[in-house]
């Protein structure tokens, strides 16, 4: 199941116009990820947002909250709702969108148990937006996350304005079209064999320990660059800026 989480960091509606395309077999909305929504789902009814609504190729009138096209669809939404005003999270709720609110002191942040429910729920593929933002801390947090995701084997994205994130402990391929700019940041001891095809800077069996720069800002000379290791685990970060 294709699921798609959008949770509270900064999330651009130029974000969600690319992510959202109406391929999502499930949608969470984390806490104050639903306001980014309903303020969207606002901007869109009010026409704001037409083109992009066209682009998105969005069947209009789904579902109606305050008189407004729901036009990114919620299947969940999730979280202590610390963040989320009270009559944003009680007009979802009903039309019938399923709730699940955890206590305010709680062992995990919102994120991660979002996380864990997709997994639950049998998500197969990960896309999550509104993981970075001004807190560093929780941007560092959702960032580990993907090693949860990592050892189910779980394809999973973190994807804010101008970067890709995703972790890998065997091979990924990277498209040219989603950003100039590659980097490789190990996230243990180090990572040995190294492969890089079809990048400015190729490598071959190489090894980078955790702290290098060198993996930083490699460029792709073909439309599709290879990336392989051996062992360790690594960030894969691609850039558009």
């Amino acid at each position: 199941m294709k699921t798609l989480i959008i949770t509270g960091g900064k999330v651009s509606n130029e974000v969600l116009v690319r992510v959202y395309n109406n391929t999502f077999e499930y949608v969470m909305a984390v806490d104050g990820g639903l306001t980014v929504i309903d303020e969207y789902n606002k901007d869109i009814s009010e026409n704001k947002n037409i083109n992009d609504c066209n682009r998105m190729n969005i069947t209009p009138d789904l579902s109606i909250i305050d008189g407004n096209r729901m036009n990114i669809l919620v299947d969940c939404i999730i979280g202590d709702f610390d963040t989320v005003k009270k009559d944003v999270l009680q007009a979802y709720q009903n039309i019938g969108i399923k709730v699940v609110q955890f206590p305010p002191e709680k062992n995990y942040t919102d994120t991660h148990l979002a996380l864990l429910k997709a997994i639950e729920f049998g998500a197969s593929d990960i896309t999550i937006v509104g993981a970075i933002g001004s807190r560093m801390d929780h941007t560092m947090a959702n960032i580990g996350l993907l090693n949860i995701t990592l050892k189910h084997k779980i394809p999973c994205k973190i994807i804010d304005d101008k970067n890709i994130i995703q972790m890998i402990d065997d091979k990924v391929e990277i498209n040219a079209k989603d950003g100039k700019y590659i980097s490789l940041l190990p996230t243990t001891e180090c990572v040995t064999g190294i492969y890089l095809g079809g990048f400015k800077y190729p490598l071959s069996d190489a090894t980078i320990s955790q702290g290098e720069s060198i993996g930083i800002s490699n460029e792709l000379t073909n439309e599709i660059g290879q990336i392989r290791i051996t062992s360790g685990k690594a960030l894969v970060i691609q850039a558009n800026d």
